[in-house]
């Protein structure tokens, strides 16, 4: 009997409560009035207590005491979908990104030598190069907390509609010199910005779910292997285009491209921050005048491993800053002619592309830790190599050692997990490092071409540079054996 009575008075209580909006209820007294009452005579104290906890419970939702929030699965589910559209849009915009800007990446140097000739051409090009690797210097930090502040979507939507309006310049002046420097102006800015800082943020954003350091190299190794696609492809068709229908149907093609890839944001992008991020962000937000030299902050103020992460991640990107050295020395001391240099290019892409391919794979099966001691040193083979061999020593490093060209991804979420751990903005730690990249940038080519210069002078070593590398790789790997968790 007491079993049958407990039964009967838990079905009512479930019915108590799934009537309770829009229900009229008074207090514990008027609750036991709608009971039986043959069945209140032999109610436990249990049930008496179960009762008057559920009439406390309705008498405080009525109050606004107790709030009915959305299930945790539903938020979940709407987290994941997030996630899975954001990681979608943005490698597909990385993709549209490098191809429209490759279409005619290479367009504005031949075309201002043909204007103003040789010097002036090479001058005009090297100032604008260093004038977007000054301004990422100087304003990455500030894009990076404009982001934290304001959320992924709408800088990088500015971006891309400027190099859509920078290469649609190009068609509407017809190929006049200030236009061309404006188009290679806004898409060299416009590619650093987006793959070093909102790119970087929005990657960690969507892959952010257990702070899982091998997600977000996963992701980036796909990114990167899009990135050679839409460069190999863009390089490809490049000339072709050219040769074809001329500078300005290339321009209109890449504008086209361009502004679907705004379009494609603007539509289908989720905002990747979420809401209670920004509003505590915006109680954070410092000056952005104090932030425009924080290449040295990430190096000196910060703490727990994050400056010798980021010096690292910036030791190991400098050889793929050498500027024009590369193309002068295979031209002077390898007689290597523009069609065979192309050739050496498509073929440096397609290792980059499986390289990055593989990586993306490996990362999660090996872990951050043993993936990046093993790509930094197998990315010191090739500048082996080529000390040594020369160029068959080179092609043979690189097919040895292709996996190295990948060696950035563990280094780069190795970073973002230990700013996330310190409960640093992504925006904050992204920007942060690409300022410090926008340095490498311009110390990169100075330097790749003194040692050039200098050691062929002095020593008689024209392949002093590479011997730098060797040297830089086995610093590198000493810093990421010792320092990358």
């Amino acid at each position: 009997m007491a079993n049958r009575c407990r039964k009967f008075t838990l079905v009512l209580l479930t019915i108590l409560v799934n009537n309770t909006v829009g229900s009229q209820f008074g207090h514990h007294s008027s609750v036991q009035a709608n009971l039986p009452r043959s069945r209140l005579c032999n109610t436990s104290a249990q049930h008496k207590n179960d009762a008057y906890h559920l009439n406390e419970s309705i008498i405080r939702y009525r109050a606004g005491a107790v709030n009915i929030r959305p299930r945790k699965d539903d938020s979940v589910t709407e987290m994941a979908s997030i996630e899975k559209r954001g990681l979608a849009v943005v490698q597909l915009s990385s993709l549209l990104s490098i191809l429209s800007t490759t279409l005619v990446a290479f367009t504005p140097a031949a075309a201002l030598v043909q204007k103003l000739g040789d010097a002036k051409a090479t001058s005009l090009l090297s100032i604008l190069a260093a004038s977007s690797a000054i301004i990422e210097i100087l304003f990455s930090p500030a894009v990076g907390r404009l982001m934290d502040d304001f959320g992924r979507k709408r800088p990088l939507l500015t971006v891309l509609v400027a190099i859509a309006m920078s290469q649609l310049t190009v068609v509407l002046s017809n190929e006049s010199t200030w236009s061309l420097c404006v188009g290679k102006f806004a898409g060299t800015l416009g590619i650093g910005f987006f793959f070093q800082t909102i790119g970087q943020a929005i990657l960690t954003d969507v892959t952010g779910r257990g702070n899982s350091p091998e997600r977000l190299s996963s992701a980036l190794g796909m990114q990167a292997a899009l990135i050679s696609i839409g460069f190999l492809v863009g390089a490809l068709s490049a000339g072709k285009l050219q040769a074809t229908f001329g500078v300005t149907t290339s321009y209109g093609i890449a504008s086209i491209l361009a502004f679907a890839n705004a379009i494609l944001v603007a539509l289908v992008m989720p905002e990747t921050l979420e809401a209670s991020a920004t509003k505590r962000q915006v109680r954070q937000r410092k000056s952005i005048l104090g932030s425009l030299l924080s290449c040295i902050d990430i190096l000196i103020k910060r703490q727990n491993g994050i400056p010798v992460l980021a010096a690292t991640f910036a030791l190991q990107s400098l050889p793929q800053f050498m500027g024009d050295f590369f193309q002068i020395f295979c031209k002077a001391e390898w007689n290597l002619d523009t069609a065979a240099f192309s050739q050496f290019v498509a073929m440096f892409g397609v290792l980059g592309l499986v390289s990055n391919i593989s990586g993306s794979l490996l990362v999660r099966r090996l872990g951050i830790r043993r993936f990046t001691i093993l790509t930094t040193l197998l990315a010191i083979v090739p500048s082996f190599c080529v000390s040594v061999w020369g160029f068959q020593g080179l092609l043979a490093g690189y097919a040895f050692g292709f996996l190295g060209l990948a060696q950035n991804l563990g280094i780069m979420s190795a970073l973002a997990s230990e700013g996330k751990k310190q409960n640093i903005p992504i925006g904050e730690i992204t920007g942060e490092r690409a300022s410090l990249m926008g340095l490498v940038k311009i110390l990169g080519p100075i330097l790749y071409s003194t040692l050039y210069v200098q050691g062929k002078r002095l020593w008689g070593l024209s392949n002093l540079p590479f011997i730098f590398n060797t040297v830089l790789g086995i610093a590198v790997f000493a810093l990421s054996y010792y320092h990358v968790k």
